[in-house]
């Protein structure tokens, strides 16, 4: 997401990852890829329900890496949506969620032109920091329940 960042601590993940050293390497990545997997989607809910307009339609997640170094992503889809044309001052035809989503996330102060023409000013509606915050508490609840679905399956 463009301008958009929240590195989240949890503080259980070593626990985790400890727990899970024990595991051959590929069970080890797959446990984690489902938890990080599920701890993003709970966040992508939470940011839909704060920003429901076409960034909000239009965020989607993605998990990379393996090992040690998983991450996951919820960002805004690429492209670009029509939008109704006479609709106040609105002066674009389409508009990309990905291009704007920081500006609506952090908000910006009064525009000018060089000329010093105003462009006006974007209130910020915070959606993403939000989401994150709710669900930095909900992650040992998540990862602990992978975890003991994966023990279950592993000793079955």
């Amino acid at each position: 997401m463009a301008g958009i960042g929240a590195n989240v601590v949890i503080p259980a993940l070593p626990r985790f990852r400890n727990a899970l050293a024990g595991f051959r390497n590929e069970f080890g990545d797959k446990v984690l890829r489902t938890g990080m997997r599920k701890l993003v989607l709970s966040t992508k809910k939470d940011m839909q329900g704060f920003e429901r307009g076409k960034i909000g339609q239009s965020l989607r997640i993605k998990i990379r890496g393996k090992g040690r170094e998983i991450t996951a992503f919820v960002e805004p889809g690429p492209g670009t949506y029509p939008l109704p044309s006479g609709r106040g001052y609105v002066r674009i035809k389409n508009f990309s969620p990905r291009r704007v989503a920081h500006l609506i996330e952090r908000g910006t102060v009064i525009r000018r032109t060089k000329a010093g023409a105003n462009r006006g000013k974007v209130t910020a509606r915070p959606f993403a920091a939000p989401a994150f915050d709710l669900n930095a508490a909900k992650a040992e609840d998540i990862f602990g329940v992978v975890l003991h679905k994966a023990m279950l399956k592993a000793v079955s």
